[in-house]
């Protein structure tokens, strides 16, 4: 009886997995793909990445990685936040998420701010749960959209650390305010809506937001002020 030719699809599927394996995207070696995800992750994103349980074995007994907890994988040196991240099966958000998506924060936060619908156990990082639906930004890091980022800084930081890190987000034009407004919602939003008001697109730089809202306090705006001194 003659052999089945293979079908297209099978040519197709091998085709693709051999170029995948050429090129290095989907490597067995568990080093390259943690460090694409921010040099930390479970077990199941790796197998899924195509890293097979007797390679993530070798590499841990050979100290390339660290098991940390139940599931999770690590480099050695893994950012910590990242790491409380991923062991919480949550994102980075609020200050910790703005700061991994490149934007003005006031100052580093002493506590990791994560997005997570779980309850984790077994964390040594200080941590801040936001609750509730969060999105994953665009990229394999752990860490959540600037729109929920921005919004939880809105909620939960001190107005001017919120407002510096608003601001970065509207410069960068990641988020404007009509989808800020619309994230927030108004159940329970209401400082955080006012506090939206003090926003500016305009601001370049965290000591510009600092010196705006500072002058509005007093009542000036920063154009006057310049001028009366010149």
């Amino acid at each position: 009886m003659a052999a089945r030719e293979p079908t297209v699809c099978g040519r197709r599927s091998a085709s693709i997995a051999a170029m995948r394996h050429r090129v290095g995207v989907f490597s067995a070696d568990p080093v390259p793909i943690l460090r694409r995800l921010g040099g930390c992750s479970r077990r199941a994103v790796l197998l899924d990445e195509g890293v097979s349980e007797r390679g993530l074995a070798r590499a841990a007994a050979a100290g390339h990685v660290r098991r940390i907890g139940r599931g999770v994988y690590a480099l050695p040196g893994a950012d910590a936040a990242m790491l409380a991240a991923v062991r919480c099966g949550g994102l980075l958000t609020c200050a910790s998420g703005a700061g991994a998506l490149g934007l003005s924060v006031l100052a580093p936060t002493r506590r990791v701010h994560i997005a997570t619908r779980n309850n984790p156990v077994g964390l040594t990082a200080p941590v801040v749960l936001h609750r509730g639906r969060s999105c994953r930004y665009d990229g394999p890091l752990p860490v959540a959209g600037t729109l929920d980022c921005a919004a939880q800084a809105l909620r939960c930081l001190p107005p001017m650390a919120a407002l510096v890190i608003v601001d970065s987000a509207l410069a960068a034009r990641r988020v404007t305010v009509t989808e800020l407004y619309a994230r927030l919602g108004t159940k329970g939003s209401a400082a955080a809506r006012i506090l939206l008001t003090l926003a500016d697109a305009s601001s370049e730089s965290p000591l510009e937001t600092i010196a705006r809202v500072c002058c509005g306090y007093t009542g000036w705006t920063c154009g006057r002020r310049f001028t009366s001194m010149a």
